[in-house]
Parts: structure tokens; C-alpha cells; sequence
């Protein structure tokens, strides 16, 4: 939008000041302060509130436990990552990342990154931009001190930052506390629960086909694994819903486009996986070379419905996960699921998941299962889901379709 003169009002206003309205690195004031690089970023002679402080720390940097009694901390995460305490929540600050830390909370904070972490913040009084006055030096260039640069003592830290109401009530953050809240989700072990899927519907075909109507038997085992699977379907779509997508939309919001498909890859997928499921009741109950027909036709839509899905999943929204949610985030996926299954075989799914697993995330998924569900897996589950597998693999020499046996 333009506006000319003439469209205006008022006269133009005579400049009263000849002030800085402008800064660039070359022309702020920097401080060495604490064992970063501080850099003021408002222009010379402008007013100090807001006070625009850009602070840079080399990794493994981290202040002591503090609070601002009046100050309302707040910094934008411009490089490097960050592990922020504040009270008794602890998260894992990236590029993009804005922290907002309310006055009178104790917070602190380690840069877990490799390399120093940039970050501009943003205060609303100059009490912290005093105490960088009072105990930092003129940074002789606008990079980290050098190694060894000597500090205030500890009293005297303690002291100055007290009267600029910033109080020291603890220690640094750890290594380990940083380490913990900066370590990243397995999510490898969502290839093992797709791979349930792909292998269930392309074996269709030979399973569904493979029973005769005069094997009510075959038929019922068939049946009860079809629906045990798309059961389990509904539930992990269901943790997904819950538990990824909100945190991938807060957290990506350049990834916006994708997860609003992988939404409506989902309507999709539920809407023929509800045509699945009625097939296999209606084949079920009446097996025929018709309702067979229906049912394996059913499936094979819900596997070209599905499988693309999957595929983009794993190429794209597996490693968002992995960069952007927790490892406590991540773990209520499989807890999320189970809870609200309402299959008749959750051992079953149990086996069905660990036999696409490796030994070691395996010997994972049992230590992290609640202990009623590790003794019903250990005590009758692995043997259930064995005998049953036995009775489900038909006799072919293709079994490449067929999952893997062995769940122990």
C-alpha cells in the first residue's frame, strides 16, 4: 500500500533527534559476559525498554538457576538447540523456538547443540541489560571470549545480579538433565507396526481364498485375525490423531500442507477400512465364493487407500517425529493404542508387532510394558499368538507374504 502527501493530513514532522534509528553487529555495544558474547541490538540513544539482546553461548554453556523477580525472560532460538528448565518443565529449544519465562518462576537452561547456540532476547525492562553492564567487559570482537577469560567470583555474582532483582537459587543445569531432555525418540519402531499392515492385506488373497466354505474352522481363524488387525488399525490411526498431529502442527508449522494430508489420508483410510471390517463379518457368517470375493476386494481397496500412506509416513512424517517430539511424547503412542483396543486378541497384536522387530527393540517394547501386560504376554500371550500363527500360515512357498513366526 502507498500513501502520497497529498492523501495525508498533517504536515511532514521536523526530525528532533539525530539518533541511531538503525543497528548492525559493527555498530552495537558487546560484552564478554559470564562466558558469552552479548550484543545489544537497540541503536545508540534509543530508548532501553524493550531491551533486544543478542546472546550467544558456546555449548555446553549454561547459567546458574535463577529468577527474575520482575522480568518476564524471553529469547527466540536463532541457532544451535537449547535444554530449558523452567519450574519443573524441562524442553528442548530449536531454531524457531520462542521461550517465554515468567517473572518469579527459577529457570535455567544448556546449550546442547555442537556448536553455540544464537538467541536474541527480548526484555521488557533493561534490569538483565544492567547486569551485563556491571559485570561483563567490552568485548575487544564480536566472537565467544577467549578460553580461560576470567569471571566475577561467585559472591560477587551473586551480589551484583541481586541488584538488578535477578536472584541465583541453584546450580547450573547438568549435562545429564540436558542430555535427557535433548534425546530423540526411536522411531524406527513404527516400521515394525506398518509392516503388520502390509504383510495382513497382501497375504489376503491366500488366506481369505485358502478357505474353503466346508472349513468352518479356517474360516472363524481367518476372520478373527482380519478383524483383530483392523481393529488395531483403528487405534493407531486413533494415536495418531490424538498425539502426533496436534504437536507436528504446533511444532512444523512449515510442514502445515503435510500433515493436514496425512489427515485426510487418514478420513480416507477409516472410511474403507469400515468397508473392510463389515466384509468380514458378512463373510464370516456366510462364507461363500461371493462374500470371499467381496472381502478380499475390500481389503485390496483398503491396501491402495493405505499403502501409499504408509509409504509417505515413513519418508516424511517419521523423521518430523523424531526431530520434534520427545521421547515421553513418543511412548504414549503404543500405550494410547492399547487402551482403547477392543479386539479379543491383544496378544496377538503383541506378537504380530514384535515379530517385525529387532532383538533389541524388543527386549525395548517388554521393559517399557506396564507390568500386568509384560506378565499376560510372558505368561500366555507368546504361546497363544504361536499356536495361533501355526494354525494361520497356510503351506506355500511363498512366505514372504506371510509374517515372519517368531515373536519371542
Amino acid at each position: 500500500m502507498t500513501v502520497t502527501q497529498s492523501q495525508t493530513q498533517s504536515q511532514p514532522v521536523a526530525n528532533a533527534t539525530r539518533r541511531q534509528i538503525t543497528t548492525d553487529p559493527t555498530t552495537s555495544r558487546a560484552w564478554w559476559f559470564l562466558g558469552t558474547l552479548a550484543v545489544l541490538r537497540n541503536p545508540e540513544g534509543a530508548p532501553r525498554s524493550p531491551a533486544v539482546i543478542e546472546l550467544t553461548v558456546p555449548p555446553g554453556g549454561s547459567p546458574p538457576l535463577h529468577v527474575h523477580d520482575t522480568l518476564d525472560d524471553s529469547f527466540l532460538v536463532i541457532e544451535g538447540e537449547v535444554a530449558v528448565r523452567c519450574g519443573t518443565d524441562t524442553v528442548l529449544a530449536r531454531p524457531g523456538s520462542y521461550v517465554a519465562l515468567p517473572a518469579g518462576v527459577e529457570h535455567t537452561f544448556r546449550v546442547t547443540s555442537s556448536g553455540p547456540a544464537r538467541m536474541l532476547l527480548v526484555h521488557g525492562d533493561d534490569s538483565f541489560l544492567r547486569s551485563i553492564e556491571a559485570l561483563g567487559v567490552p568485548a575487544g570482537q564480536l566472537s565467544l571470549p577467549p578460553a580461560g577469560e576470567a569471571g566475577p567470583d561467585v559472591e560477587t555474582l551473586v551480589r551484583v545480579m541481586g541488584e538488578h532483582q535477578v536472584r541465583i537459587v541453584g546450580p547450573s543445569m547438568s549435562d545429564d538433565e540436558a542430555r535427557r531432555a535433548s534425546a530423540r525418540p526411536e522411531t524406527t519402531d513404527m516400521m515394525a507396526v506398518h509392516r503388520v499392515f502390509r504383510q495382513a492385506f497382501a497375504a489376503a488373497p491366500t488366506l481369505v481364498g485358502g478357505a474353503a466354505a466346508g472349513e468352518p474352522g479356517r474360516i472363524e481363524l481367518v476372520a478373527s485375525y482380519y478383524d483383530n488387525v483392523l481393529r488395531f488399525l483403528n487405534v493407531h490411526h486413533n494415536a495418531e490423531d490424538s498425539l502426533v498431529w496436534p504437536r507436528l502442527t504446533e511444532r512444523c508449522p512449515a510442514q502445515s500442507d503435510l500433515v493436514q494430508r496425512m489427515i485426510s489420508h487418514h478420513d480416507q483410510v477409516h472410511a474403507a477400512q469400515e468397508q473392510a471390517a463389515a466384509a468380514v463379518g458378512e463373510w464370516s457368517a456366510s462364507a461363500g465364493p461371493e462374500t470371499a470375493a467381496r472381502l478380499t476386494g475390500a481389503l485390496a481397496e483398503l491396501s491402495g487407500v493405505l499403502l501409499p500412506h504408509l509409504d509417505e509416513e515413513e519418508d516424511r512424517i517419521v523423521p518430523l517425529c523424531a526431530d520434534h517430539l520427545s521421547v515421553e511424547e513418543w511412548g504414549q503412542m503404543p500405550g494410547h493404542a492399547m487402551a482403547h483396543y477392543d479386539g479379543d486378541k491383544i496378544w496377538l497384536i503383541l506378537g504380530l508387532i514384535r515379530q517385525n522387530m529387532t532383538p533389541a527393540q524388543r527386549d525395548a517394547m517388554l521393559e517399557h510394558m506396564p507390568p500386568p501386560a509384560r506378565d499376560m504376554w510372558v505368561n500366555m500371550g507368546n504361546a497363544a499368538f504361536d499356536g495361533f500363527m501355526a494354525q494361520l500360515r497356510p503351506p506355500s512357498p511363498e512366505g514372504a507374504d506371510q509374517p515372519a513366526r517368531s515373536a519371542t
